[in-house]
């Protein structure tokens, strides 16, 4: 009995140690969003800046979105400076070449099926993403 509750406050304390995060925008870097695209991954990505309020704004929405549904939005900061060239090809190559932010875009088998260059209320999105199959109907 001593050792199966060592075992359990073991696995309980050491579960303390990992931070579990449920629904968060995920950002990565350039070079991650670009293998994405090239190993023809499906996902939504989300384009924005830290120095842009509409963008910090917007970044609420796909919160709430991520919980309600609890699925993955990819983050693109394109004002990190170490990525910039990297960030130049996926604007060219990928993204249209990105005029406005915040800037969502629903990637399928590495190709952009379709894009919002606007900021979008919740039910928007929602719309929005059933329409291509991203969420349940």
């Amino acid at each position: 009995m001593k050792k199966i509750l060592l075992v359990v406050l073991t696995l309980c304390l050491l579960g303390g140690c990992f931070k579990f995060t449920k629904g968060e925008v995920n950002t990565k870097r350039a070079d991650d969003v670009l293998k994405m695209f090239e190993n023809k991954e499906s996902f939504i990505l989300y384009a924005g800046s830290n120095d842009c309020n509409t963008c910090n704004d917007y970044r609420q929405v796909l919160q709430e979105l991520i919980e309600k549904y609890e699925i993955e939005i990819i983050y693109l900061n394109i004002q990190v400076s170490e990525d910039e060239e990297i960030i130049n090809t996926l604007t060219y190559d990928y993204l249209f070449r990105l005029y406005m932010l915040p800037s969502t875009y629903l990637v399928k088998e590495g190709k952009i099926i379709d894009m919002k260059e606007i900021y979008m209320e919740l039910e928007q999105l929602e719309e929005w993403l059933k329409q291509y199959e991203y969420l349940p109907q």
